[in-house]
């Protein structure tokens, strides 16, 4: 278990970034044992091979919610690959189903660029076929429309997305879950029907099993938030001396749209002014920071000088 993240750290070139995780790295103990088992039987490099395209996907997810404002609180490495802990309450639908597909997305512009190696140099198809499989597979099953995949999050987003024009946002999110739910019980039906199948014709799908198994499960998975609201406070950064950048925006300015003005090397200030041209008030990067603790993304300024 290792600590990923505290507070913004500092660059080789001495400027500032945010990072991605605001928590920690765990590792699940049946991964320990799934990999030694993997050792032993000499399956290692696919083991690793999978272990390291979950944790892209799982970093293109936090990467994609990093610019709205959010950073994971803990990356989980699973037996069964690897989960990160996130929550876009305060996300446009729009917003949701962007980071649902960075994930997929990250892992078909991987096997993308294998296969462009093997077109470029052929010689590297033994070293990468590994790699450009799982992949593949990766991509394409979490674009299966059932959750907790992220097809599953595409799904619920269209279907809110839809509802909500006519039906109350409350009522709209009760229906686009049932209408996930029902889904992920049709692809669990399936599921099963194939490794019976299966193991009728001798040759049982271990690998469809668990994942028919880890679909299942996902129905009774309530869901907890998972992500936290970053923390881009630098109160700090007039003891070291920093630039201040001044940007003048109207009170219909919301949070989402300020966080576009912050600077890695220098300390952000927003000068508010009304239609008129009139001088409302400043709000510092800090004050900022603590007005997008209590409020959600898109709350306009407006509220902080109500």
């Amino acid at each position: 278990m290792a600590n990923l993240s505290g507070r913004n750290k500092k660059t080789k070139s001495g400027r500032r970034r945010f990072s991605l995780f605001y928590g920690r790295l765990r590792i699940h103990p049946l991964f320990l044992l799934l990999g030694l088992w993997n050792t032993l039987v000499g399956e290692f490099p696919v083991f690793f091979c999978s272990v390291v395209c979950a944790v892209l996907h799982e970093f293109a997810h936090a990467a994609q919610a990093a610019k709205l404002g959010y950073a994971a609180t803990q990356l989980t490495l699973m037996p069964y690959g690897a989960t990160i802990r996130m929550d876009i309450e305060d996300a446009s639908a729009k917003d949701e189903l962007c980071i649902a597909l960075a994930g997929p997305l990250c892992n078909l512009c991987t096997a993308a660029l294998f296969l462009a190696l093997w077109w470029c140099f052929p010689s590297t198809y033994p070293y990468t076929e590994t790699a450009f499989y799982t992949s593949l597979s990766l991509g394409l099953c979490n674009l299966i429309p059932a959750p907790p995949l992220d097809g599953g999050k595409v799904l619920y987003c269209g279907t809110y997305s839809l509802l909500h024009a006519y039906l109350p946002p409350a009522k709209a999110k009760k229906r686009a879950n049932l209408v996930c739910k029902i889904s992920t019980a049709v692809f669990c039906i399936v599921g099963a029907v194939l490794c019976v199948l299966s193991a009728v014709h001798g040759a049982f799908n271990l690998s469809l099993a668990v994942f028919t198994l880890f679909l299942l499960l996902s129905l009774f998975d309530k869901g907890e938030p998972h992500y936290v609201k970053l923390d881009f406070s630098d109160r700090r950064a007039f003891e070291r001396g920093t630039p201040i950048k001044h940007v003048a925006v109207s009170p219909n300015c919301t949070v989402k749209k300020a966080l576009t003005f912050l600077c890695a090397d220098s300390y952000l200030v927003l000068d508010v002014y009304d239609e008129t041209e009139g001088f409302l008030g400043s709000m510092t990067q800090t004050q900022l920071s603590d007005f997008f603790q209590k409020n959600h993304l898109y709350a306009t300024l407006a509220w902080y000088f109500s």
